[in-house]
């Protein structure tokens, strides 16, 4: 199903540079640009999804939006099984893949 923009679900994953490693000056940043060049959720014809830094230590680590709106989780889980889909499984999904990335990108930023 192919929703128009202002219909998808906005998943932003927070991501802490503690993910990367003990360093404190590893790039979180460019490991998030990276992530999203590389990872392919099953989904996108309804959902975009953005890796973002964790800036806030109190930060939730994966927010949902629709139009400029915060939903809350329940509302997102109910938005995507109305659409055939399950939150919890594109959540374990991105985290898996984003588990994998990091070890390729942390051995791509020590060769170069």
């Amino acid at each position: 199903m192919l929703l128009p923009d202002n219909r998808k679900l906005n998943i932003i994953f927070s991501l802490d540079k503690s993910c990367l490693g003990p360093k404190e000056d590893e790039p979180i940043e460019e490991f998030c640009l990276y992530a999203m060049k590389k990872i392919k959720l099953g989904s996108e014809g309804w959902i975009n999804w953005s890796a973002t830094p964790k800036t806030v230590s109190l930060a939730k680590e994966v927010s949902y939006h629709i139009n400029g709106k915060t939903l809350l989780p329940a509302q997102a889980t109910q938005y995507i099984e109305r659409l055939g889909g399950n939150l919890k499984d594109l959540e374990m999904d991105f985290f898996s893949k984003t588990a994998r990335l990091i070890d390729l990108f942390l051995r791509y930023k020590l060769k170069v």
